[in-house]
């Protein structure tokens, strides 16, 4: 699982705006919160939509980080990383959130071969 980049041609160009922030892979219909900015940098929604789908359809139900940054001609590239640590943990020790008081419960056990594939997912 590295980090996948999708560009459209060789940037070596002036990049016009940068973002950095946490996605739900394979299943986004909405970017609430870069949406209103890609599309005041001229890039069409629904194709960026498609592309980050079909990227991150092998990674469904993770949070990845994702870097989009728009050039001065409308081009566009991003980069998607590897899924946050505490995604893969959680699906490593079969819970889907951690314990309400952690210092009293416990929310679901970590084996050592469990956590030997986290790491070594994180570090490709």
């Amino acid at each position: 699982m590295g980090s996948n980049i999708l560009t459209g041609e060789n940037h070596a160009k002036e990049s016009h705006w940068k973002h950095q922030t946490q996605y739900s892979s394979g299943q986004r219909n909405t970017f609430a919160p870069v949406g209103p900015a890609l599309g005041q940098a001229g890039i069409n929604m629904m194709e960026f939509l498609k592309k980050f789908n079909e990227m991150t359809a092998p990674q469904m139900g993770f949070v990845l980080p994702v870097e989009i940054t728009v050039y001065e001609d409308r081009s566009y590239a991003f980069v998607v990383k590897q899924p946050l640590a505490t995604d893969l943990i959680k699906r490593a020790a079969g819970i889907t959130t951690g314990a309400a008081n952690p210092k009293m419960d416990k929310a679901g056990v970590l084996t050592k071969d469990k956590l030997r594939d986290v790491a070594k997912t994180k570090n490709g």
